[in-house]
């Protein structure tokens, strides 16, 4: 009998997943086989997301690990990402789950709220799918060829919306 060699297990980043639908979407990708890693905002929630990736890592015998990040903050989200990436080889989906809000009229909307909305909901996003990130490395990981993208004009379009 030959041994049957198994495939690389993909690799996931669930942004914003030490709760709530971040953490469903985690132990989804978990239970479909990924490794995945385990993203918080602040040492305050590592606690949740440490547990969460032991379970993780228990339940489905998968690669998991919980790391804290600014997805608003260009320097942590890139640092996020490479760790990820160093931490199971690959990076092959990326959820992009995290979110915050500031409920309120419009017109009564600080712009440092506005500005904290949209970092955190849009920036990364935005980051993760230009030339030199994301989708760019997926495509070549898959052997596809990858044409680039106006994603600052389009998420600003879209933002409007």
């Amino acid at each position: 009998m030959t041994e049957q060699v198994k495939p690389e297990r993909k690799g996931a980043l669930v942004t914003g997943s030490s709760r709530g639908i971040g953490r469903a979407i985690a132990l989804s990708l978990a239970e479909a086989g990924m490794n995945v890693c385990v993203n918080c905002s602040s040492g305050r929630s590592l606690p949740a997301a440490q547990e969460l990736a032991a379970q993780i890592s228990a339940t489905y015998g998968v690669k998991s690990l919980a790391l804290v990040a600014n997805v608003a903050s260009a320097e942590e989200a890139q640092t996020l990402v490479e760790s990820a990436h160093t931490a199971f080889g690959r990076l092959d989906v990326l959820v992009n789950n995290a979110g915050i809000t500031r409920d309120g009229l419009v017109a009564r909307m600080k712009e440092e709220d506005f500005d904290a909305v949209i970092d955190v909901n849009l920036k990364f996003c935005n980051l993760y799918n230009t030339e030199k990130r994301g989708i760019a490395a997926a495509c070549e990981q898959a052997g596809i060829p990858y044409l680039g993208l106006e994603t600052d004009y389009d998420d600003a379009d879209a933002g409007q919306l």
